[in-house]
This record gives C-alpha cells, structure tokens and sequence, in this order.
C-alpha cells in the first residue's frame, strides 16, 4: 500500500517539476530577448548610422534636394528613419507623384521617386495677381522641381480662382473640359502642339469656352465647350486653306461652336463658309 501511495505521489509530482522547469527556462528566454532589446536600443542602435542613401526615379532630380526633403543629411541613426514618414514628407511636395522609402539594415535607405509629367502650363488668376502652374493629366497642379517652364507646352489662360491660394486646384466646373483636352492628348499628342494658348472665358455661371490660339497661323480658333480631336483637325484645315487663299489677314477670328463654320472678319461683319 506504502508503495502505491510512494508510486502515485511521485507520478504527481513529475509532470509538475517539468512544467515548473518549462516555466523557468521561457523565463529565462524571455528575459534574454528583453536583456537583448534593451542592449540593442541604448548600446548598439545608437551606433548604427544611416551610411548610405539611394536615390532612383524616373527624371534627373539632385539627390541633396531629395535628402533635404526628408531631413537625411548629416549623420543619422538608422533606428530614428521612419519609413512611411518619409514617404508622406515626400509626397507632400507638389510635384512628387509618389515615393517609396524602404530600410535595409543595417545602415541603408533607399527611396524611388516618382515626379509629375507637365502637359500644360496654367496661369490661374487670383485678384491682381497672376500664379503660374505646371499641371499632368491628373489635372493636378505643381511647380516644377528645377523651377524652368517647358517653353513648347500649351498655356491655358483666362482661369480664376476665388478664396485662398494655398492648395491651389482647378475650379470643378472646368474639370470635364480640361480631361477633355487630355484625352485629345492622349489620342493625338501633335494636334495640340500645333497651338500654343488655350484661353478659357467665363459664358456663364457653370458654363466656359475655348479659344484657341495657333502657332502658325494670326488667327485664334472658337470651340466653344463640346470639342473633339476632329475639331482641332478641322479647325487647322480650314486656317490652311484659308491662308492659302489669302484671306487670313482679313479675318478676326473663326467660330467652331455650330455645325457651321462662321468667319468675324475685321471690322466685326460675319461670313459663313
């Protein structure tokens, strides 16, 4: 019967002692890794320095202007970089399209930038004074990183804007005409490069038209607020073959706004062709 008891007890008691054995030795792991930790964040991190940055995209950008964005310059520790930090720093700079920050330990960075394609120059009116825009086929607005304007892209004039400038976008009732502009880029690019202004005038509350000023010919162009890459097409047609026949010099301006072309010659008559 002593045996019994003797056998039962130690039965007991020997699951207990390697459970109380497991407990102490994840203890014991547990208080390496913080050991670890703690030795990591205040005797070794603050050894690791940033040592090297890497810079790509898709334009030439001076990789001083990228490090000074995101405060890289000079030496700094590697587990102070907070990637997405970064990235939202440099996507909050205008002509930043999107930017990719990632960390390879133990002391690199590395960002890819991707800037904003001007299709368009935008000179937005604001009460007497003038702001100047570079805008992409998102239609969104930004100043260009080197601060030089692409002379051969099409400027659209005549938009004005009410209010605050900071943060600056394209009034909304203009938004449909101007993605209609893009579209046409898009399609035919070489249409639009044979003008070199696009003016916009106020028709109504919600309504606008263009004017369109070709390169080659003394003669701005009336489309009105429905147009097409056939419009243009035309439009360039007709100023040729008027030229041709030599009546360029007496015509003010052509109207492409009905089904029928019209002619305000100088001196304000009307002609039709």
């Amino acid at each position: 019967m002593a045996d019994y008891v003797l056998y039962t007890t130690e039965s007991f008691t020997k699951p207990q002692r390697r459970l109380h054995r497991s407990i102490r030795v994840f203890l014991v792991i547990l208080a390496g890794i913080g050991l670890g930790e703690l030795l990591y964040q205040f005797v070794i991190a603050p050894k690791l320095l940033v040592e090297s940055v890497i810079v790509k995209s898709d334009s030439a950008i001076p990789k001083g202007e990228i490090l000074r964005i995101t405060q890289l310059q000079g030496p700094i520790p590697y587990h102070r970089v907070h990637a997405p930090t970064l990235k939202k720093r440099l996507e909050t700079v205008s002509w930043i399209r999107s930017a990719k920050v990632e960390k390879v330990f133990p002391n690199k960075v590395m960002i890819t930038i991707e800037t904003r394609k001007p299709i368009g120059i935008a000179l937005m009116e604001h009460d007497v004074s003038t702001q100047v825009f570079a805008f992409d086929e998102e239609l969104n607005l930004f100043t260009p990183q080197d601060g030089e304007w692409d002379t051969s892209l099409p400027i659209f004039t005549g938009i004005r804007i009410e209010g605050a400038t900071e943060g600056i976008k394209f009034p909304f009732v203009l938004t449909r005409m101007l993605r209609t502009i893009v579209e046409i880029r898009l399609e035919e690019s070489g249409i639009l490069n044979c003008f070199s202004e696009f003016r916009i005038v106020k028709k109504g509350e919600d309504t606008y038209e263009l004017i369109a000023y070709p390169i080659k010919y003394p003669v701005p162009v009336r489309m009105g607020h429905q147009f097409s890459t056939e419009t243009f097409k035309s439009a360039l047609m007709v100023l040729d073959v008027m030229q041709k026949e030599r009546l360029l010099d007496k015509v003010e301006e052509i109207d492409f706004r009905t089904g029928n072309i019209l002619y305000r010659m100088r001196g304000g008559t009307i002609a039709g062709r």
